[in-house]
């Protein structure tokens, strides 16, 4: 399962809207409305793979539960590193 994902430089996640497995915004264009994330200055816009092991929770549970992985490469979906209170 994939979603776009708009995060911060910190790999803070914004927003996700989730798309569904064998989804393509080309197959979709002019057929249906579609929902667009949108980005602002600072923030940025992938389609991320979701761990397998997180596609069992809700998207509100996924949201809380996740960050996006900077170092490496290319950006990805991690579970949340438990910060220092």
């Amino acid at each position: 399962m994939e979603a776009q994902v708009i995060f911060d430089k910190k790999g803070k996640v914004v927003a996700m809207l989730h798309l569904p497995s064998r989804f393509s915004f080309e197959q979709t264009a002019g057929r249906a409305p579609m929902p667009a994330l949108r980005p602002q200055p600072g923030q940025h816009l992938e389609t991320l793979r979701i761990p397998t092991e997180m596609e069992h929770l809700n998207p509100v549970q996924l949201h809380n539960s996740i960050e996006v992985e900077l170092s490496g490469g290319s950006p990805r979906l991690v579970a949340r590193k438990k910060r220092k209170a």
